[in-house]
């Protein structure tokens, strides 16, 4: 296969159609035109069920059954790194070096393996923990790192307390991390202003072209000073345009929606210690605004938000408004409304107060229950060492590393 423009994604591909060439004929035609003789083979059998050969051998009329069942190459290798005779091909340097990199690595006999087993020594687990503590020694546990540790222990392990990323390339388009991150400046910019410039640090009706202006102004000004942006620059273009755009629907959508908010704070970081269980509840606020009866909290989606069963469910999946308001309540900041803001739908989706809410006060309180026991079982596990990883992992972004399910299975079966 040849592609037009490599490097894109398949949803890029899928809008700008087919843009492969598959040239395996014109390549097998070559070779037969060569003078010289070439075998080749496939195999009969694979994961998928039966195989056929290629067409062009077919119509060749160049298909021959194997004389006498040979081997797999991979099966002699195999015997030769497990001690017995070398094959008559003995792999080539590239993969003789690359066998004794397993054999030292992935290959070897497990010693530490925290996906099954706890942390036992101390001196290891407060070296890890040594990047969680601040200045007074508690741990500090985000939104986020909760949602981590709660879907898998030992990815928190991995990335919040050994840092360690999955390496990616550099896109030719415009993440939707990193677009999120611009639109969340963005805005933070745009209120900053607000608070700064407006008499009642609202939004007024009149002025609403003024304030596209500074929205436009805005955008540009942070992409502009963006310090990695994306490579290809009418990609770049092309997001700013978006951003632009969205932001327009966003001011349109609060000026509708939230007549005479009053902004607070944007970006705001707060942090509630723990000492008993210790650790400290830590977060930044995208925006708090004074309105209606009280405080409202809001925070911005790309475009995905929670449902109410993921917040206000028995076993919640995403803690993330509970915890910024059990933040602001610990401040002495009593909230009454919260809300996602979908930037892709111009909208916001009401968590509670606000029009149609998902849920109301005592369902809040109930949260914040579980939000508390969530919190204080993780801290138990912290300081126990546990990072145990589960056996229902659906998706990693360690998959290079964990081995708990894939580099931990081949064909169905635990590797041991």
């Amino acid at each position: 296969m040849v592609k037009k423009l490599p490097g894109l994604g398949s949803h890029e591909e899928a809008a700008l159609g087919e843009l492969e060439h598959d040239l395996s004929d014109t390549r097998l035609a070559l070779y037969a035109l060569s003078g010289g003789q070439v075998h080749f083979s496939y195999a009969r059998q694979g994961f998928q069920g039966s195989h056929l050969p290629p067409g062009f051998f077919v119509a060749a009329r160049a298909v021959r059954e194997a004389e006498s069942p040979a081997p797999h190459p991979d099966l002699l290798e195999e015997r030769l790194w497990l001690g017995g005779p070398a094959p008559e091909s003995p792999p080539s340097p590239p993969r003789q070096a690359g066998f004794r990199r397993a054999l030292r690595t992935s290959l070897a006999p497990k010693g530490l393996d925290l996906t099954r087993s706890p942390l036992a020594r101390a001196d290891l687990l407060q070296r890890a923990l040594e990047a969680l503590r601040d200045k007074e020694g508690l741990l500090g546990v985000s939104p986020t790192g909760l949602q981590l540790f709660r879907q898998c222990p030992f990815g928190f392990l991995l990335e919040r307390l050994l840092g360690l990323q999955q390496r990616e390339a550099r896109p030719l388009a415009v993440e939707p991390m990193e677009f999120g991150s611009l639109m969340h400046r963005v805005l933070q910019v745009f209120h900053e202003r607000v608070r700064r410039l407006e008499p009642q640090a609202s939004l007024a009706p009149e002025r609403r072209e003024t304030y596209r202006r500074w929205l436009a102004g805005i955008v540009r000004g942070v992409f502009r000073a963006w310090p990695e942006p994306t490579p290809v620059a009418p990609a770049w273009r092309a997001a700013r345009h978006l951003a632009e755009e969205l932001c327009h629907r966003f001011l349109d959508r609060d000026l509708e929606e939230l007549p005479g908010a009053r902004v607070l704070a944007t970006e705001r970081f707060l942090r509630s210690p723990r000492p008993q269980a210790g650790i400290a509840l830590r977060g930044v606020i995208d925006r708090v605004s004074e309105w209606g009866d009280g405080l409202l909290v809001t925070d911005y989606k790309k475009k995905g938000t929670p449902t109410q069963a993921q917040i206000f469910g028995e076993r919640p999946a995403s803690f993330q408004m509970p915890f910024y308001v059990a933040l602001l309540r610990d401040a002495g900041q009593p909230v009454q409304s919260a809300a996602y803001y979908s930037l892709e739908e111009a909208r916001y989706i009401w968590v509670t107060g606000g029009r149609r809410p998902m849920a109301d006060g005592p369902a809040m309180e109930t949260a914040l229950g579980r939000l508390e026991l969530a919190v204080a079982e993780m801290a138990s596990k912290l300081r126990a060492g546990d990072f145990t990883a589960p056996r229902t992992c659906a998706s990693c972004g360690q998959r290079g590393v964990c081995r708990a399910r894939f580099l931990g299975e081949a064909h169905g079966r635990p590797l041991r």
